[in-house]
Formats: C-alpha cells, structure tokens, sequence
C-alpha cells in the first residue's frame, strides 16, 4: 500500500491503474450532488482527474488537487473542460490556493482512509462547504477487503463516526463501496470530564486555581478588567501539579507545594479532537502582593474584593480634554457578560487560530476579552451588489432587530465599516444610506492579528496607532501595553471623537488626537512600536524620526494598484540606526486619504472575460503562482498601473490607464492559452519580472533603504533586482 508522496508519484509515473468510477457512482451524484447555478467543486485526490472532468460535465467549476505530480501531468483537459489542477497536500500544505467563498461539492473518492487525521481533515472541509453543500466521501469497506490491504479501506466504526459528525448523513452503495453524501457539519461540543492524570504532552495546558482555607477562589484581576489565572505547558516528565504550581510561581510570585495541589478535572475540547486539554489546579494561597484579588465562594457564587488600595491612574496626555473615566478595577460592560457574545467572540477567536492567523499570547487573550460591540455598536452592511449604486443599511445595537446580524457582523473576521462619506459618528440615526462610500472601517480580524502579533506588544510601551478606524488597534494596544503611553492618530475628527468615547467606555484613556497621521504626533514622541492602518506609497519619514531606539514600525506600503501589496517593517537598533524590509504579503490595508487608486470598473470587467482580444497563443510558460509574492510585487512597482481582478476564474490583469489587459486560462497541466489586448504586452511584462526574480534568488523580502533625506529605495540582497521609491501621480483611475 502507498504511504508517502514518492510512492504515489513513482505509482502514477509507472502507469498504475486504480478502480475505474463507474456508471453507478455518476448516477449517485447525479441523484444526491447535482450542480446548482454557478456551482464549484473540489475533488481531494483527483489522481488523473477521471471524477474531476466529470464533475465539470455535469455543470461544475472544478479545484482538483493531488499531491502526486505524475497524476496531474497525465491530466488531459478538454476545451469545454473548467477544471484546475492543483498541487497541494490537503492535511500538510496551506489552502489558500483554494477558491474563497468555498464549495458546493467536495469528493474524497478512495483517499479519506489514507488521510492521518481524519477527522480534523472531515471538520476543515466541513467548514469549506456552501450553504447546502455537500461532501461525499466513496470509500472501499473493511470488511471484504483482504488483510494486507485493510488501510485502503474503512470499517463500520470508522463510517458511523464520520456519519455522527453531520446533521445530514446518507449512506449508499455503489462499484463494491460505500458512498457517503454528508452535509450540515456539526459543531464540536466541549466537554468536561474528571479523571485521573494523563501522561503530560506538547498539547496539554494547565490552568492553576488559587483557593483559601475554606475553599474560596482567589482571583487576581489585572487594570484590563480580566481575570488573571495562571497557567502554561506541561514540560515532558512534569506532572499536571508541579506544572501548576510553576507557572503560578513564575506569573504571580505565589510559592506553594505541588504536594498541596490537586487536579479538578479536564478539560476536553471534544471526544474526536486532537488530546488538547486543560486541567484546573488547586493550590494554597500566597500572598497576591500588589495584585487585586477576588474570593468567590465555590458553593454560592458569592464574592468579595480585597486587595490593594485601587491605584490612581495616570492623567493621559490628550489632544483634547478628555472626560472623567472609570477608575482601574471597574468592571467590563455588562454587554461583554452577555453569553451569546462571548460565544461570537470565542468562536471568532477560534477560527482564527485554526487559520493559523492567531497564537497564544497577549494579542489573542485582548481579542478574547474586548467587547466589539462597545468598540462598533453602529454598522454598515451594504444590500446592493458590488456594481450596483451602493446602498447600505446603518446597523445599531441598541435595536433588537438589528443585534442578530450585527453581532455576526461584528464577530465575522470580515472587515467592518464605521463611516460612510465622512459623516459624524456619534449620535446619528440608524437606517438606509445610498450613495457615496465607507470612509473609516475596521480591518479583517485575521491581517490585523497578524500585524499585531509581529508588532510584538509588550507592557508599558509608548505606543502610536495611525489611523484610528473603528478602535480595534489601539484597544488591542492599551489593553496589552496599558493606556498611559498609547497615542491614537485620525485625520476625521469625526472618527477620534467616536474612537475616544468608545475607548471610555471599555475603560481605556489614551491620548485621542487628529491630525495628519503621515506627520506622526511629535509632542510625546519618541515611540516604541508605530502601527499604521492605511497604504502609504513610500515610508513617511516622520514617522522614522519618532521611533525609539529598539523601537519597531509596521505599515503597507503600495502603488495605487490595491492588488499586490508590501509590508515595511522598520526597526531601529540600539544605537540609533535604522533597518527596514519590505516583506510581500497577500494582505494589505487600504490607501489612506488622498490616495487614489486603480480598479477595474464592471464594464472594464465584463469586456475583457467575454472579449477575443487581440491575439491569442497557446503557451507552456507557466505564470507565476499567487504564492510567489515576491515577484507580483516588484511587478506592480516595476511595470505600474496593473490591477488583478481576483474574482475572476482565470488569470486576469488589466491596465486601466490604457485599457490593456491579458486573460490565462489552463489548457492542460502545464499549459496556458493566453489573449491579450491593448498597447501593453502584460503577459511580456510579467515574464520579464519572473525571469529577473528568479534570477535574484526568488526573494519575498527585501532590504528597504531609507536615507537622511527623501531618497528611499527597494533591492535585494544582491543588488540585482531594485527600484525607487516615489510619490504616485494623483490620478483617478478608472478604465475608459
């Protein structure tokens, strides 16, 4: 049986043959799996693609990815054919490649019972699935298949416990397997099971509970309104108690004796999970000195507070008068208890940590704790198609029938806006806008964690955020630095008015300005991390002169292309001198304002997917992947005025300012049919850059030079690949 990626490959290679799909699979699908309008497939281990083509026979836009070369180069597409062929390992590589908005169908056609995590890999695609969609899975069966092959095959448990995972379970038969149609995944309950010590691993944290002699908890609570419990890995050999009692030693200076602690219980994310766990500790009391602590009795609820005397806070330094605040220690808002948000909240923390946009650490604990809802209690959802006139509802909390689909909104990890054309944001009234655009937002969750996290946050920072939006930045950063130091900078004053009364609300009170967020805030620089929330074309270089020695900036910086982003992380060492890379990313924040920027209009569109072009030619050179990202971007600053239209199924770029543009489409693995229209060659252009990237070593960073003066330039290591820096032309750029 083949169980690595060279024995597949060496199999496939040599011509080898598996079971053929047969007439009576087509009809199961055709019953169970039809194609709705504008359906999309994914077939996982397509092999030579016989399931793929027939999938786009029946009306489907087909991914269909294999991890084996040799079974992708024996893939013939037909013309007529809409297939993809993909070279991804599903449970190992990144899914990105993936079309967004996810799928329809999804086939594993005798691959699930070779796949190491089947269940981790059944919830992933689960998740991938449209509304009504469906997964089917075709495997042999255990039971009359001969011993030495039993790993091809799954038994009855194995399938009942694939079933169990849906809503919607069908079994059929079908070429001597088994044919599973699956849909409506369900969520994966929590449970809470006592039981003894498991053996420690790299997967098992451990929460510490502090009680006093009559079993009354003791809980520090720290100036974020948070509670505080201590906790951490276990170290390989180290039981659950001695680690308890470390980590509360090493995060509170409470001594106690793992002799005098006890496991509670464990905590299991579900019975079909990976063995992540927690376990509760209990130990006796220290002294919680300096700390604000809580005793709740087990048995009422009831609690008390003892403790230190509330500190005085420090008296912010605004840019304008801010009202009194709440002192430190009051508690959350009441809207942050409410058990359906924490649920939205927890849940948006969790798909971004499966994501792998969001680790353990201070940024994940402030996305857990801050209540979004005070931060953006008024919302936009647009109700118009994107190339319809734009109308847009004005969500607000406090109204019933708008909290359900704000509360989703809020907690979606899509972006969010706040603002539309400029219009003060305290105190308007809800309902229908028309017209105009959204001028201040929040990011998406996921590009913003990311961000943070590389900012690497830490307590009692000085801390600047340009372009306050929505608040989730610097709330985020008086949450994890504490609020004294932190300067939040919004050229609307419309948008610092809002931002100041919501962080007020949340108990937080940085320094609150307007102004030119280019220009930085000079009067309490200098700053330990600079974090800006807009595209810039080049570095501003006031914003280097406020940061600190050791200090760290992070900001896009782009063309007025919105396609093929950089990011500038600038750090200052020690000694004073500056160092800075662009690093290119797959996410960017949009250009601040002032900035104009290139799309690609719906006609513009429209004409160049269904339009001949100029000429057309079958090629065997390959355009660059999505991943290269190094290469888009020196391509958008080297040949400038491109934009990309991501929604399309082919490859599709095109130049507004001139109205050029080229379409590429698969012909086959490895081959490309390529139109092209207009004055500029793009398909020349890209391929030029490819060459002269690949020639400097493929590079996805690169070394950022920022003089004295104006000058700023972008060049790899070696020199070979570069180009200035400039301010872009101001030029609305819509094709004509």
């Amino acid at each position: 049986m083949f169980t690595s990626q060279d024995d597949w490959n060496s199999g496939y290679a040599k011509g080898r043959g598996y079971r053929p799909f047969d007439a009576g699979e087509r009809e199961l699908l055709a019953q169970h799996a039809p194609a709705p309008e504008s359906g999309r497939a994914l077939d996982v281990g397509c092999g030579t693609g016989e399931l793929a083509l027939h999938l786009a026979s029946m009306g489907y836009t087909v991914d269909a990815l294999d991890w084996a070369d040799s079974a992708l180069a024996a893939a013939e597409t037909p013309p007529e054919a809409s297939v993809r062929w993909l070279h991804l390992n599903i449970e190992r590589d990144n899914l990105k490649p993936l079309k967004p908005g996810g799928y329809d169908l999804i086939t594993l056609r005798m691959v699930y019972a070779f796949m190491r995590d089947r269940t981790r890999l059944a919830r992933t695609l689960g998740r991938r699935l449209r509304k009504n969609g469906a997964l089917v899975v075709i495997t042999p069966l255990a039971a009359p298949t001969p011993a030495e092959r039993r790993g091809i095959a799954l038994d009855e448990d194995e399938i009942a416990h694939l079933m169990s995972m849906w809503d919607q379970a069908q079994r059929f038969a079908a070429n001597g397997m088994a044919v599973l149609v699956l849909r409506g995944l369900k969520k994966a309950a929590v449970q809470i099971a006592h039981a003894p010590c498991p053996q420690p691993s790299s997967v098992t944290g451990v929460h510490a509970v502090v009680t006093d002699a009559d079993g009354r908890v003791r809980l520090s609570r720290s100036a974020q309104q948070v509670w505080d419990l201590p906790g951490g890995p276990t170290a390989p050999g180290e039981g659950f108690e001695h680690t308890a009692v470390r980590a509360l030693a090493e995060q509170t200076g409470v001594a106690a004796d793992p002799v005098d602690a006890h496991v509670l219980g464990l905590l299991l994310d579900a019975p079909d999970s990976l063995p992540r766990t927690s376990v509760v500790g209990g130990c006796p009391p220290g002294p919680l000195a300096g700390r604000r602590c809580v005793m709740t009795q087990l048995n009422t609820g009831g609690s008390t507070e003892a403790g230190p005397a509330t500190p005085v806070p420090h008296e912010p330094r605004t840019a304008v008068p801010a009202p009194a605040g709440p002192e430190v220690g009051a508690p959350v808002p009441a809207a942050a208890r409410d058990p359906q948000v924490a649920a939205a909240r927890a849940a948006m923390v969790a798909r971004l940590e499966e994501a792998g946009e969001l680790v353990a650490g201070p940024v994940r604990d402030a996305l857990f704790a801050l209540p979004r809802e005070v931060l953006m209690p008024q919302a936009y959802v647009r109700r118009s198609a994107p190339d319809e006139p734009p109308r847009w509802d004005l969500l607000d909390w406090s109204r019933p029938a708008d909290r359900d689909e704000l509360l989703r909104l809020l907690h979606s990890g899509d972006s969010v806006s706040v603002q539309h054309a400029g219009e003060p944001i305290l105190g308007r009234v809800p309902g229908r806008r028309s017209g105009g655009s959204m001028t201040a937002m929040s990011s998406t969750m996921g590009m913003t964690a990311g961000l943070l996290q590389l900012l690497d946050l830490r307590r009692g920072q000085r801390v600047l955020d340009v372009g306050t939006g929505a608040g989730v930045a610097v709330a985020v950063a008086c949450f994890v630095c504490g609020d004294y130091d932190v300067v939040t900078l919004d050229i609307d004053r419309h948008v610092s008015e809002a931002a100041r009364a919501r962080l007020l609300a949340l108990g937080y009170r940085p320094t609150v300005a307007t102004g030119d967020g280019t220009a930085g805030w000079p009067e309490t620089a200098p700053y330990d991390r600079i974090f800006v929330s807009f595209s810039v074309p080049r570095v501003p270089p006031a914003l280097v002169a406020q940061l600190a020695p050791g200090g760290r900036a992070l900001m896009t910086l782009g063309t007025s292309s919105p396609s093929w982003p950089g990011l500038a992380v600038i750090n200052r060492t020690g000694t004073g001198a500056v160092e800075a890379e662009l690093v290119a990313v797959e996410f960017g924040h949009r250009g601040g304002a002032g900035f104009d920027r290139l799309f690609l209009s719906a006609e513009f569109r429209k004409r160049i997917a269904i339009s001949e072009g100029d000429w057309t030619q079958r090629s065997r050179l390959e355009p660059p992947a999505d991943t290269e990202r190094g290469m888009w971007l020196a391509l958008d600053h080297l040949y400038p005025g491109l934009v990309r239209d991501f929604g399309a199924d082919d490859l599709t770029i095109g130049a507004p300012g001139c109205g050029s543009w080229m379409r590429a489409r698969s012909a086959g693995y490895r081959r490309w049919e390529v139109t092209t229209a207009g004055p500029r060659d793009i398909w020349a252009e890209i391929h030029d850059v490819a060459d002269r990237w690949r020639a400097a070593g493929s590079p996805h960073r690169y070394r950022l030079e920022i003089d004295s003066g104006r000058a700023q330039r972008v060049t790899t290591s070696c020199g070979t690949l570069a180009w200035p820096l400039n301010d872009p032309p101001r030029t609305h750029g819509d094709a004509q």
